[in-house]
């Protein structure tokens, strides 16, 4: 795993939640889910290079895993 969500969740103003692989997920005040997630990059050459994505989620379509 790339990060550790203890740390994420001790500083973090929203509580952020495991989704799948490399990937987790939080939800705003207002009710909007994010995933945010991390997926490894071997096409340029560097070694630990990393994409980023942050997509937003409609309600119906995340759950907690526990």
């Amino acid at each position: 795993m790339l990060y550790s969500l203890v740390h994420i969740n001790e500083t973090s103003p929203y509580e952020v939640f495991a989704y799948e692989e490399d990937t987790v997920y939080f939800i705003t005040d207002d009710g909007s889910e994010y995933l945010v997630g991390f997926i490894e990059e071997t096409n340029i050459g560097i070694q630990r290079a990393y994409q980023l994505f942050i997509i937003k989620k409609e309600t119906e379509y995340i759950s907690v895993r526990m």
